[in-house]
């Protein structure tokens, strides 16, 4: 406060604003209130009387003048107690890319302790996998409870990191097995920088439940196929572990490996992440055009 000609003149000091960063907060509010219009909030049972936040994106409610879902996926994040949760960038890129571009239902999940999914994370995975099949029968049954009509649809199990290795280990629900069925093909598998590196830290030394996982999805009765999509800078896997483990898969047809040389394990540039997602949505395309033998 300061004395002029013997009167008080108050000064206001306000704070100078960044105007960047006055633009990155308006954007971000408005992305989360497009966001906030666009999905359902839900909580799926799980054992022990648990309970999983879920997010499910719809695009008959979510998109203008939306058709009928083309399909079904479901996408698990890394792992929980390292941060990972279904608000992870790499998941809701994927989503983005499944219900805009490809007119399919996606549900996402936060793992056991995560926001305000109920339990906590286990050693093994073990109770990971059960959730996410779990998932997959829960999504699947209102899926067809919502949509008895829709036929030649697809199932799509995603996972990312951690997730990946959840992922791989659900098979399709009952109602695929029985015959009457609305998807065109076996589960479409799509496995993001999948850790093989550090799986033996992942699984407690259980890594042979992943890995008879895996050689599951190559059984010609399952009809599936599945993409391991990994970057050539990964983390946690260095590209020779990569080569190695990769080279016993890619002598079956049903199994695509690909690698972008210039990505982590988090795809963490702009740039990264639309590479990864193009490839995705690449194969993905390819697939939806050849019916499994």
């Amino acid at each position: 406060m300061l004395e002029v000609g013997g009167q008080e003149e108050v000064r206001v000091l306000l704070p100078v604003l960044d105007l960047d960063h006055l633009i990155n907060i308006t954007r971000n509010e408005l992305r989360r209130q497009q966001r906030s219009s666009m999905e359902e909030t839900t909580f799926i049972p799980v054992r022990d009387a648990g309970k999983l936040e879920a997010r499910i994106y719809d695009p008959s409610t979510s998109l203008r003048g939306g058709p009928q879902p083309s399909g079904l996926a479901i996408i698990a994040h890394p792992y929980g107690s390292l941060g990972g949760c279904f608000d992870d960038h790499v998941v809701c890129a994927l989503a983005e890319l499944l219900m805009v571009k490809r007119h399919i239902q996606v549900v996402t999940f936060n793992s056991r302790g995560v926001g305000s999914s109920t339990g906590k994370a286990s050693w093994t995975g073990a109770t990971e996998c059960e959730d996410y099949q779990r998932v997959v029968d829960w999504a699947t049954a209102r899926f067809e409870a919502r949509y008895p009509t829709v036929q030649d649809a697809s199932l799509i199990l995603c996972g990312y990191s951690a997730g990946s290795l959840y992922c791989s280990t659900a098979q399709a629900p009952p109602s695929m097995l029985s015959g009457r069925t609305w998807a065109k093909t076996g589960p479409l598998y799509i496995l993001i920088s999948y850790p093989r590196g550090v799986l033996w830290a992942l699984s407690l030394f259980q890594s042979s439940t992943y890995d008879r996982a895996l050689q599951r999805l190559s059984d010609t009765s399952a009809k599936s196929r599945a993409l391991i999509l990994h970057g050539g800078k990964d983390s946690f896997t260095s590209r020779k572990t990569y080569d190695l483990w990769t080279s016993k898969l890619t002598s079956d047809r049903r199994i695509t490996v690909e690698c972008i040389d210039d990505a982590d394990h988090f795809w963490a540039s702009r740039a990264m992440l639309q590479r990864l997602v193009a490839r995705v949505d690449d194969w993905l395309l390819r697939q939806l055009r050849v019916l499994p033998t």
